[in-house]
């Protein structure tokens, strides 16, 4: 999707969102996903930067893509690219266990892709679908922090 800032006339973005489902059996399934966003023009203020972190899009601003492993969010260049892969196992009928690891490009330039470090997250999670929606806890790490983390949440996201 290409789309001008409303504010910034001079800033032009584009970006990319995919998630697809690869079932396994009935039990078993694979979520890839991929997100891309670009910056075109000048280096955006603030508020149209590309961020990314938490585990909810556009909790924070616009433009914010998850990235597991980062609880907050963190500022990127003008293009940032991540790859994501889900591989989650349900058992007893409402019961999930998840693993899942996450790798990101930040880089100013195309021809800059590779240069770049890559940053890497990974997730060990179970969720219960309750009558009040999913409850879910997480257990993170990434290259970023270099810290564990925990994410805990209750009932669906509005």
């Amino acid at each position: 999707m290409l789309h001008e800032e409303a504010k910034h006339p001079s800033l032009l973005t584009a970006s990319l969102n995919f998630t697809g489902v690869i079932p396994c059996g009935d039990r078993f399934a694979l979520i890839p996903s991929l997100k891309h966003r670009s910056i075109f023009g000048e280096q955006a203020p603030g508020i149209y930067a590309n961020m990314m972190g938490g585990f909810e899009a556009h909790r924070y601003t616009d433009q914010q893509m998850t990235f597991i492993g980062i609880t907050r969010t963190k500022v990127f260049d003008k293009n940032v690219s991540s790859a994501t892969l889900d591989a989650r196992v349900r058992f007893l009928d409402n019961h999930y266990a998840t693993l899942s690891g996450v790798m990101a490009l930040d880089y100013h330039t195309f021809q800059g892709i590779f240069e770049e470090k890559p940053f890497f997250g990974v997730r060990l999670g179970y969720s219960y679908d309750s009558v009040v929606g999913p409850l879910s806890a997480n257990i993170i790490w990434s290259n970023i922090t270099k810290q564990v983390g925990a994410y805990l949440s209750i009932g669906y996201s509005f």
